[in-house]
């Protein structure tokens, strides 16, 4: 296609065919999103007034984590076409990771008054600007709204973390494990389950919580670190170096499994502490045993270790 661009201009309409077979031919590999955004990008200077195109750019642009591109082709839309809500929607979560947070909960709330569409996803991410922003029970209002048109980890998540910053702890274990439930692979709802319950003093419930977050961050460390094999596959395939945006995927990738390696370790010495005060003790030296193994955990886990084997059997 490329080579029928250059010998004739009149088949330039084709790139954004290209990038869209580019994202469907991506299906179970890492999505080369540089040549995607750059395809869009050549069909929006060749037909700036094309809405298909600068929303599909500026979608790409969301999804590669580039939230000042896509906030402006968001902008661009609207400048045309004011209430556009995929637009809308788009420049709502655009100003939320831009951490514009009055700036969000304007754009959500206009959402919100045109109503129809997308407001469960306008309530969410007013909540998540007004929790970041400690305005915790206006929040909490709209996250449950929120749930009312959505069923999904996120929104129950947020709904959990908005409910413990009220003190309402009951509240947000129900939330956390919900989230969890909808979503196995959500380890921070059931690790944040977990610490709740030992607010609670609830250590025999904390105790089997943390196992099971222990477990679900090691799987999510092994599938963080196959998504950037992936990435290095398909920018190896590119025949390139890698791009500034590469770069910062590659290092999200690696610090996000490194990260969730390191919650594996803190959630095995949690659970650890939990079965060693509950009588567990044989199940705690399993735990502790994890947790060592981490370079970061091990002086503690093996301070603890020693503790815990001192306890009668």
């Amino acid at each position: 296609v490329g080579a029928l661009r250059e010998g004739d201009p009149r088949w330039t309409d084709t790139l954004y065919w290209e990038a869209r077979r580019e994202m469907v031919a991506s299906l179970g590999q890492a999505i080369d999103l540089s040549k995607v955004i750059s395809l869009y990008g050549q069909g929006r200077e060749a037909f700036p007034s094309s809405l298909m195109l600068t929303m599909a750019w500026a979608n790409a642009n969301l999804s590669a984590e580039e939230y000042e591109s896509a906030l402006s082709g968001f902008e661009d839309v609207l400048k045309t076409y004011p209430t556009h809500r995929d637009a809308m929607s788009g420049k709502m979560q655009s100003q939320s990771y831009l951490m514009r947070h009055e700036e969000a909960i304007a754009t959500a709330t206009r959402i919100l008054e045109l109503g129809t569409w997308h407001v469960p996803d306008a309530n969410y991410w007013r909540a998540w600007n007004r929790y970041q922003i400690k305005e915790h029970e206006t929040a909490w209002v709209d996250v449950e709204n929120a749930t009312k048109g959505l069923s999904n980890a996120r929104v129950y998540m947020l709904a959990g973390l908005i409910a413990y910053a009220r003190k309402d702890l009951a509240v947000a274990v129900n939330r956390f494990d919900t989230a969890f439930k909808v979503d196995p692979s959500a380890c921070d709802a059931v690790w944040m389950s977990g610490l709740v319950s030992i607010d609670q003093n609830e250590l025999a419930t904390a105790g089997p919580k943390f196992t099971r977050s222990m477990t679900c961050f090691v799987s999510s460390a092994s599938a963080l670190r196959q998504d950037r094999a992936r990435l290095e596959q398909t920018i190896q395939k590119r025949g390139t170096p890698p791009n500034a945006r590469d770069q910062r995927n590659l290092d999200r990738l690696r610090r996000d499994a490194d990260t969730a390696e390191l919650k594996s370790a803190q959630s095995a010495f949690n659970g650890a502490q939990c079965y060693a005060r509950t009588g567990g003790k044989g199940l705690a030296l399993n735990l502790i045993d994890v947790a060592i193994a981490h370079p970061q955990m091990k002086e503690k886990a093996e301070a603890l270790k020693a503790l815990i084997e001192k306890l009668p059997d």
